[in-house]
């Protein structure tokens, strides 16, 4: 027929290196020019719109153990170390209790690297709260009469939480990113960090009524994530991945899902047959590519500058002092001046953080990515710096709330930007067929730079002082501006392909670009 095609509808298929992740592919997401027509685009629709950011809600109820993980030192650390207690811990094994879980975190990433690539998004999500229940059921159940055999069954539980850390680092931004139209893409990835924020809040808030008896915390955090295995079962598994495995009707029924049409049902919708053509051309494209050995893979650019960068990202995250501020909330407010009840000071910390968190949720994808880092940046090295005049000019009775005002605008700022941005990135910046690879190494680097914070920093307040520790936390907010300025790239209202061929050719050119949208 010599009909001219309808608006929207897919007439055009794309070389295969331009192709990247169906529902990201850029003939789709924008549509055609329509005339006057106001036809709403395929996956913008309200009912779709509501099942993305359902689903990915759902997802991510999975990492609300890794929140409550990263936040149980800071209710348990003085309460472990009591030396009423005669079970209470040296302040070595203290150290170990607190930063255990960063060692076990590059194996949960590594395993990630595997098992989301493996087995899918959803099973991982599933192996993530098994494991939880494991490690919150362990620390519930600890001995209360042997000093020894408490201190083991405490390592053991937080080192299977640090796998759990590090595994759910990547897959629920992977699942969000995946079922995400580009134009909510941001919105809905950041709800990772959200969720980490919401657990670091409720074990903070579980802390503050429950401070002497982590025991039941630990009960409590169990019951938690079992809710949260059973809230995975109705989610799909993303098309892209079922797609990978050959799984084609299984992928056109959760695209369905995802662009808000009949799952069941004989119909044309010419935009939605074109994006499952994409999705069967994608995995017979990859099954060719299994055939490349690793190194081949590894030297692509488009898999190692994203990678290096991304390292690069998360380690200035780290040596900003931010994930010790999480650890070791309520000591470290002690430390630097705050006269309030540390652990109601710890749930204003976690307060700020889940409504910081929000706040870049709803407005990353109109900010972008650098800029908002760049600024959160400069106010974390100003808060520190704060801190350190607090330190040398005593504030008198009638300015004792600055301290506390400084760590909550360093935290809620931290999460506008370096906190938060890096995990964003690392779920899109990456080529599909390598995302779980590259997004699991970043994580393991991550985590490895972050046991050693948490675990030197209490060496380092001991042997710098509190002064030389802030300015040091202080400077290295600095030094990220202009990491973030002249390495990071911008991938707002990108779509993924965009994404991977700025590293593919012309880098310097692109990031040059990229950088006048900042």
């Amino acid at each position: 027929m010599d009909e001219k095609p309808k608006k929207h509808q897919f007439v055009h298929v794309p070389p295969m290196e331009e192709l990247e992740d169906t529902e990201e592919n850029k003939c789709f997401n924008e549509g055609s020019e329509n005339d006057g027509d106001d036809t709403v685009p395929l996956g913008l629709t309200g009912k779709a719109v509501c099942m993305q950011l359902s689903m990915s809600v759902l997802a991510n109820f999975s990492i609300l153990s890794s929140g409550m993980g990263l936040g149980f030192p800071a209710i348990t650390f003085q309460s472990l170390t009591n030396k009423s207690d005669p079970m209470a811990l040296s302040n070595e094994q203290a150290s170990w209790f607190a930063s255990i879980n960063a060692i076990a975190c590059p194996i949960g990433g590594l395993l990630c690297s595997y098992v989301l690539d493996k087995y899918g998004r959803k099973k991982t999500l599933y192996t993530i709260n098994m494991l939880s229940v494991v490690s919150w059921g362990i620390m519930a159940m600890a001995s209360s009469v042997d000093k020894e055999l408490m201190f083991i069954q405490l390592l053991v539980a937080r080192f299977i939480i640090g796998i759990c850390i590090g595994l759910s680092s990547s897959p629920s931004a992977v699942y969000s990113a995946e079922i995400a139209h580009p134009t909510l893409r941001g919105r809905i990835s950041v709800i990772t960090s959200v969720t980490i924020g919401l657990g670091i809040l409720l074990i903070y808030v579980m802390g503050y009524f429950i401070p002497t008896n982590w025991r039941l915390v630990s009960g409590i955090s169990c019951a938690i994530c079992i809710v949260a295995l059973i809230l995975l079962i109705p989610i799909p598994e993303t098309p892209t991945w079922l797609a990978s495995k050959g799984r084609t009707a299984k992928a056109e029924k959760s695209l369905r899902i995802f662009k808000g049409l009949p799952r069941k049902g004989s119909f044309i919708n010419p935009e939605l047959q074109g994006e499952i053509d994409i999705l069967i051309m994608h995995s017979e494209r990859r099954q060719t590519l299994k055939k490349e050995s690793l190194l081949s893979n590894c030297i692509k650019p488009e898999v190692y500058r994203p990678t290096l960068i991304i390292i690069g990202f998360f380690a200035f995250q780290q040596l900003s002092g931010i994930f010790v501020v999480v650890v070791y909330a309520a000591k470290f407010a002690t430390e630097v001046g705050v006269t309030m009840d540390p652990f109601l000071c710890v749930v204003y910390i976690g307060v700020v953080r889940v409504v910081a968190g929000t706040i870049i949720g709803l407005l990353l994808d109109h900010l972008g990515r650098r800029t908002p880092t760049i600024y959160s940046s400069i106010l974390m090295a100003l808060c520190m710096y704060g801190l350190v005049a607090c330190k040398f000019f005593q504030p008198t009775e009638h300015y004792q709330w600055i301290p506390t005002l400084l760590i909550l605008t360093y935290v809620f700022t931290s999460t506008l930007g370096l906190l938060t941005i890096p995990f964003v990135m690392n779920a899109e910046i990456f080529p599909q067929k390598y995302r779980g690879f590259c997004s699991g190494i970043t994580i393991a680097a991550a985590y490895s730079i972050c046991f050693i914070c948490v675990k030197l920093y209490p060496w380092m307040t001991t042997n710098w002082g509190t002064v030389n520790v802030c300015m040091f936390y202080g400077t290295c907010s600095l030094l990220s501006i202009f990491y973030v300025r002249f390495i990071v790239p911008e991938t707002k209202g990108k779509t993924l392909a965009e994404i991977e061929n700025m590293f593919k050719s012309h880098y310097a050119g692109n990031i040059q670009q990229a950088g006048s949208l900042a």
